[in-house]
């Protein structure tokens, strides 16, 4: 279990272009991270968001204050995060392994990660009473194309081997 755990860890940290818990080398989301799966928008998005949702003014100015303020609170917590997750990497490949150390450094980092979810889930009871249901659905629909929720109706993912040409019909029908 601890094995996981450490593998998962160093895989997140390693992040890719965005850091720790950003892409992955093959430009996509890094998925096994929750914390990215529940990311409320960045407050310098409102204008995209404020289009796509079709917010009202009212809407708007309520949304950019939660979302500015959640980027304050945000923003050292993922930075300690990604710290904690890069000391587990170093500790995990350290040529002087020290299990004791690399425990800790674990429930350092899950209690980082922990402290960013917590921040993200009450952005996100900020940000709900705020939309409509047909908002909220619009921004679903939208959060599964970016996680790659809707993959089957973009095609196989990049290097996936084709789909199998379909069998041609022996008696096709009216004939």
């Amino acid at each position: 279990m601890l094995a996981l755990a450490l593998c998962a860890t160093v895989a997140l940290a390693q992040g890719g272009p965005g850091g720790p818990g950003g892409q992955n080398r093959r430009g996509g989301n890094n998925a096994a991270s929750l914390s990215m799966a529940v990311a409320p928008p960045p407050a310098a998005m409102i204008d995209s968001i404020a289009d796509n949702l079709q917010l009202t003014s009212d809407q708007k100015t309520k949304l950019s204050a939660i979302l500015t303020k959640a980027d304050e609170t945000l923003r050292p917590l993922r930075q300690k995060s990604g710290q904690t997750a890069i000391a587990l990497r170093d500790a995990v490949l350290d040529s002087n392994y020290d299990a004791q150390k690399v425990a800790q450094l674990l429930a350092d980092a899950q209690k980082a990660d922990a402290a960013v979810i917590t921040a993200e889930m009450q952005t996100w009871d900020q940000i709900r009473p705020v939309l409509s249901a047909d908002q909220l659905n619009k921004l679903k629909a939208a959060n599964g194309r970016r996680m790659g929720g809707n993959r089957g109706q973009r095609g196989p993912a990049p290097g996936a081997p084709p789909a199998p040409a379909p069998a041609p019909d022996d008696a096709a029908p009216g004939q």
